[in-house]
């Protein structure tokens, strides 16, 4: 099976993971401007209808039907994710895994949403280690999380260039990541501004 970003490990595996960033808050949500992104998972969770249960057995049994898709931005807060599904009457029960990946860092989009976020996205980065949370959808979520991100377009990560690390056992699936079609934002075309940066001034 093809191996787009490997397992690191579990159990205990981020916390030997120094230095990651990302965009998600870790209280409170909100789905505004100043709120954005919200707020990501601290611990493995499976999504429903009415938020976030502990993760189990039956959350981990639904990964081997399902693609991995790594949010760093907005699409990690389960408030949002439980927003889109449901509005296009896609089902809201997904698997959501908090992962460090090691060969990313979180930068800004060039372009501004409708909401008025100058949003998040993720660039390649030798040197970077990027927290974000690992959402496992299934063909129709998928299908409806694409068609909220018009700014973005889902891409697989190549094989052998990341590594991810979770807290529990994930299937070695090739993962995929939403990377902004309007580039990053970059001063007079130099270094994109990291999202971490941007937000400490």
């Amino acid at each position: 099976m093809e191996r787009a970003c490997s397992l690191l490990g579990h159990h205990g595996a981020m916390a030997a993971v120094t230095g990651a960033t990302g965009a998600g808050r870790h209280a409170g949500h909100s789905t505004d401007a100043i709120g954005y992104p919200g707020r990501m998972l601290d611990e493995p969770g499976l999504l429903g209808p009415f938020g976030v249960r502990p993760w189990s057995g039956d959350a981990a049994r639904m990964l081997e039907d399902r693609v991995p898709v790594l949010a760093v931005g907005s699409n990690g807060d389960p408030s949002v994710l439980r927003r889109k599904l449901v509005a296009r009457d896609a089902s809201p029960v997904v698997p959501l895994v908090p992962v460090v990946v090691i060969g990313l860092s979180v930068a800004h989009s060039a372009h501004v949403s409708l909401a008025g976020v100058v949003a998040a996205a993720p660039r390649d980065d030798p040197t970077g280690a990027v927290r974000g949370v690992m959402t496992w959808l299934d063909a129709a979520q998928l299908a409806v999380v694409d068609t909220t991100e018009p700014n973005y377009q889902r891409v697989r990560l190549a094989e052998g260039r990341y590594v991810c690390a979770t807290t529990v056992p994930t299937p070695a699936k090739p993962v995929s990541v939403y990377r902004s079609v309007w580039g990053l934002l970059a001063p007079d075309g130099g270094r994109p501004v990291s999202y971490t940066h941007l937000r400490a001034h």
